[in-house]
This record gives structure tokens, sequence and C-alpha cells, in this order.
């Protein structure tokens, strides 16, 4: 019978796999920008004021590209 040994991921990137890690941190973020952008356009006024924006604002980040993460 043979025996296969699994290892567990390394969570932390080295050598090659920063620049990987890198990219695929930066893709994170710009879907969470996205995702948290489109959330802005379903608040109501109340909600805006309790996190101290403006609609005028909200629509002006929403507006902004994905990729936009400042």
């Amino acid at each position: 019978m043979a025996t296969h040994i699994v290892s567990a991921p390394c969570l932390a990137p080295s050598g090659n796999s920063l620049g990987l890690w890198r990219i695929w941190h930066r893709v994170g973020a710009m879907l969470e920008a996205r995702r948290t952008r489109r959330l802005l356009t379903e608040m109501d006024h109340r909600l805006l004021a309790d996190i101290g924006t403006t609609r005028a604002d909200a629509m002006t980040e929403a507006n902004r590209p994905f990729w936009d993460i400042r």
C-alpha cells in the first residue's frame, strides 16, 4: 500500500510566490472595493448620515472604477 504525504499549503509568501501573492491580494482588494461601492448605492440617507457621508459623495465613490483602490 502506497503512502501519500500531503503537505499543508504555506500561507506566508516566499521567493517567486511573493509576486503572485501580491497580485492575488490586489485582485481581492479590487473585488472588495467593487462590492462595498455597490452597497453604498443601496444605502438610504439615514445610513449614509451614520457613516458621515452624503448621497452625492456616496455616488461619486460608487462610480469610481473597481481598479481605483487608493
